[in-house]
This record gives structure tokens, sequence and C-alpha cells, in this order.
């Protein structure tokens, strides 16, 4: 049976600089993947079946994140082969904390897809890939190697989620083109105002976030709400969150 440690060789304890420093593999070169998998006979079958693929060098297979991350700390990884629901830390937060500690590791999330919110989620933590168990070993592999050129990879299913998502966001937004007009007209200290309110700050908060006074937030927020047309500041934050109107970043 697989386990997560093995021995470390010279030139493999670099710890937290190894995986980023390490250059892409070449054709003449092993993929160095890690399995994390906390179903120990879907672990042991993975492993088979990854260690028998030409070019690829199975480096350890373990049971959750934080055995991921002792193996990161140990030894080169070129892909990390995460599964979503996994105890202790989930594959989620393993992505986010292999994004963190080993940037160089790409991390391809491998699960049964069972909950299609994850999808978003392992994305949005640093995930170059979404695959699904249902995808032949083969199929998984040339995966693999997308994703360490650089591509994002999906599954069947998670592509198709993907895609209904986007068509969906298409479809809101059209329906939605005059709010959206009105908003991408505002002047920079309104559409300021605009997406912290609808982070769900205060005005306490959005004027300390901005530099305004709590007098003048209340009067620039009167003012979008009348632009949009919208009846309250709960309305604002949904349709601006809904529509994307609120970039993910600490402004």
């Amino acid at each position: 049976m697989w386990e997560w440690s093995l021995p470390v060789t010279r030139g493999e304890t670099d710890n937290m600089t190894a995986s980023s420093n390490a250059a892409l593999p070449s054709e003449s070169t092993p993929l160095r993947v890690l399995l994390a998998e906390d179903n120990a006979l879907v672990r042991e079958g993975y492993a088979d079946m990854l260690s028998d693929q030409p070019g690829i060098e199975l480096v350890a297979a373990v049971e959750d994140g934080f055995a991921a991350l002792r193996v990161l700390d140990l030894h080169r990884v070129d892909v990390a082969l995460v599964d979503v629901e996994m105890p202790r830390m989930d594959g989620v937060e393993a992505a986010r904390e292999i994004a963190a500690r080993h940037p160089g590791v790409v991390v391809v999330m491998l699960t049964a897809f069972e909950d299609k919110a994850r999808l978003a989620e392992a994305l949005g933590a640093g995930a170059q890939g979404f695959l699904t168990k249902d995808m032949d070993i083969e199929q998984i592999i040339a995966a693999v190697r997308d994703a360490v050129a650089g591509k994002t990879v999906l599954g069947p299913e998670p592509l198709e989620v993907a895609a209904q998502s986007l068509r969906q966001r298409a479809a809101e937004r059209e329906a939605n083109a005059e709010f959206l007009d009105r908003a991408e007209a505002l002047s920079p200290r309104h559409a300021e105002v605009l997406k912290l309110v609808a982070r769900g700050l205060s005005n306490r908060q959005v004027a300390t976030r901005s530099g305004h006074t709590e007098s003048t937030v209340r009067t620039y927020l009167s003012e979008i709400l009348q632009t949009l047309n919208c009846s309250s500041r709960t309305e604002l934050a949904v349709k601006a969150n809904r529509l994307g109107l609120v970039a993910d970043d600490s402004a």
C-alpha cells in the first residue's frame, strides 16, 4: 500500500523553494506526481494506475491535505492530484495552501464531483484543473500534462457546469443591461463606494476605507441607489455581486 513517507534523496530537501524553482519537465524527464485521496482503496487503485503510466513518477499517495503538504515540504513535485472531500484538510483548502507555500506545484482536482459549487471554490483557491474519477487514466494524464503546460483543464461534467454558468451570467447581464450601463457611467468615487457597500461594509467602514466622511458616504450611497434604481443597499449589493461588478481584490 502506498504511504506518504518516502525516502528523501539528495537534492530534494530544498523545503519551500524546491517546487517553486523547478523547471517544467521535458519529454525525457518523468512528471513527478503527488496523489491525495482519503479512500484507501481508491488511493491504492490510482497509485497503481499512475505508476504504470510512462513518463509518470508517483512521488507519494497520501490521505489528506496535511499529509500532502508534508510531502511537498520534502520532495520535488510537479503536479498534485487532489480529491476535494477529505478529512482534516480538504482539497480546496489544500489547493489554497499549496498555492501559497509551493507556487511552482500545479494543483489539479480529481474528484467524484458530487458538489457542483466546489468547482468555483477549487479554481478560486488556485487549482489549475478539475477532473472527475469517471475519466480514463489516459485522459487524466493528458489533462495533467496540459495543466503543467499552463492550460486550465476541466473534465466533461465540470466543463458543462462552467459553460452553463457562463451562459446564465451572460443572459443575466443582458437582462440587466441598463443597470450595468448606469453602473459603468458612475464617477470613480461613486464606483468605489458601490464596490465597498457591495462587499458588505457599513457606512463607517466605507468611510474609513475610502477616506470620505460618513456623511459623504451616505450622500454618495443615496445617489447611487437613485441612479441604479435600487430600493435598498441590500438590493444594490445583491445585484452588483450577481452581475460581477465587485472585483475580488483588497481595495
